[in-house]
């Protein structure tokens, strides 16, 4: 009972997963190897901030929020590449890419 959700444009990034209640404690441990302790915690939420962005963690959900015009480049792929990380903890592979041609075989000789 997994679903995700990745909306990305100019302007924003936001995931948002729903997932069997017991993973949230994998997911916990993902963020916070990303983006360190929350900023605000309580027995049933985690809460990360900063400056353009927000993850929020509650039993079974997960979302994140961020503003591209308030962040770095290299903050947005972190950002981007902790929701395929939260992906992977709940077992979703890399979003199906459409199955490529098979690569023509290489022919020997002059290249």
């Amino acid at each position: 009972n997994l679903s995700i959700s990745v909306s990305v444009d100019d302007d924003d990034y936001s995931y948002s997963a729903s997932f069997d209640k017991k993973n949230t404690s994998k997911v916990k441990e993902t963020i916070a190897r990303n983006l360190g302790k929350p900023t605000d915690e309580s027995e049933r939420t985690a809460y990360w901030e900063g400056k353009g962005y927000s993850v929020e963690l509650r039993q079974g959900k997960a979302k994140i929020e961020m503003d591209k015009e308030k962040t770095t480049k290299s903050f947005q792929l972190k950002i981007e590449d902790l929701g395929d990380q939260i992906s992977e903890t709940l077992g979703q592979q890399k979003p199906p890419k459409p199955p490529k041609p098979p690569k023509a075989p290489k022919l020997h000789g002059s290249n």
